[in-house]
């Protein structure tokens, strides 16, 4: 891969010349490290015992090739979509990507698993109020909800009863009224509604 997007950088530090004034690396402080025969960062961690081998000497790699796309596809990947910044600095952490930045984000912008993580949900609009909420002029509980729920389990005496609850609500005012019903018959029904 460098050999493809660095031969002549590559050409000049192999044979311990430095690189051009007009090179994309210069303000990287290019290496050439023997053993792996790649390009390396430089810097200033080189004496750090605490940092990986990786990250105080990262290779460099361009943004446009097809083999960097698979890459930032697969960490992307490996850790469930994260943010641009997240996944910039785990890929820091192994390799240096000239770019880095714009190269995850044009990534995550055309991922559609990235895109379904940073969608926004869909606000969906209310429906009119009923006319039976707009009268603003009648007394309370003239036009009238009605719910049920329940059964709840009663103690009465030495057995176990069911009862259900029911709610009326003003449709003007909102007030709300809640009764008990024994049952859920006709009569049980009329009752709380007298």
């Amino acid at each position: 891969m460098q050999a493809d997007c660095f031969a002549k950088d590559l050409k000049h530090l192999s044979d311990s010349k430095p690189v051009p004034y007009t090179s994309r690396l210069i303000t990287l402080a290019p290496e050439y490290d023997p053993k792996l025969q790649l390009i390396c960062i430089g810097g200033r961690l080189q004496s750090s015992h605490l940092l990986e081998s990786e990250a105080i000497n990262s290779v460099v790699l361009d943004p446009a090739h097809q083999v960097i796309k698979l890459i930032i596809r697969m960490a992307g990947h490996d850790l469930s979509h994260p943010g641009s910044e997240c996944l910039f600095t785990e890929l820091r952490r192994r390799c240096w990507i000239l770019r880095g930045r714009e190269a995850v984000k044009r990534h995550q912008h055309s991922c559609p698993d990235c895109q379904r993580w940073r969608a926004k949900p869909i606000v969906s609009q209310m429906a009119d109020l009923p006319p039976a909420c707009l009268w603003l002029m009648k007394p309370p509980f003239f036009c009238t909800g009605i719910d049920c729920f329940g059964p709840f389990t009663v103690r009465v005496g030495w057995r176990n009863e069911k009862r259900w609850g029911i709610l009326f609500e003003c449709l003007t005012t909102h007030a709300v009224h809640i009764d008990v019903l024994s049952s859920l018959n006709q009569d049980s029904l009329l009752m709380p509604l007298q």
